[in-house]
């Protein structure tokens, strides 16, 4: 999934996808254009959904290059710490995660997030909470 915007302009939010069955996600802010860098990594991700809905992605293993980096809109609000990137995309209630290994890529301009895909090992299974 592309997104593609005009200039620096605040996003609405993220476009989220999750497909189910192929255990491959992609979190993407629209609106930032400039020299893309991309990092890819294999780590252990946790996904939290509200019914059917991804609220949360939290890579729990990730690089130290990530420091300091935030998404447009969120002025002076950063999103990793200390080896653990952290996605909040809804304040709804957890109902469910979903955790394991996963193949993750994140593609930022500059310090702002762009993009985040990850795909799950297919052995991963839901954690009903």
């Amino acid at each position: 999934m592309e997104t593609t915007g005009a200039g620096h302009a605040p996003p609405t939010g993220p476009a989220v996808h999750w497909d189910v069955a192929d255990r491959d996600g992609t979190v993407s802010w629209p609106g930032l254009e400039g020299e893309q860098w991309t990092l890819s990594c294999d780590a252990p991700v946790r996904l939290s959904f509200s019914g059917e809905r991804l609220v949360t992605v939290d890579v729990l293993s990730i690089s130290d290059r990530l420091r300091g980096v935030g998404i447009s809109g969120a002025p002076g609000r950063h999103y990793f710490d200390s080896g653990w990137l952290w996605l909040p995309l809804s304040d709804a209630p957890v109902t469910r995660q979903v955790s394991g290994p996963a193949r993750v890529e994140v593609t930022l301009v500059g310090q702002l997030l762009v993009r985040v895909r990850f795909r799950l090992d297919p052995a991963t299974s839901g954690e009903e909470r």
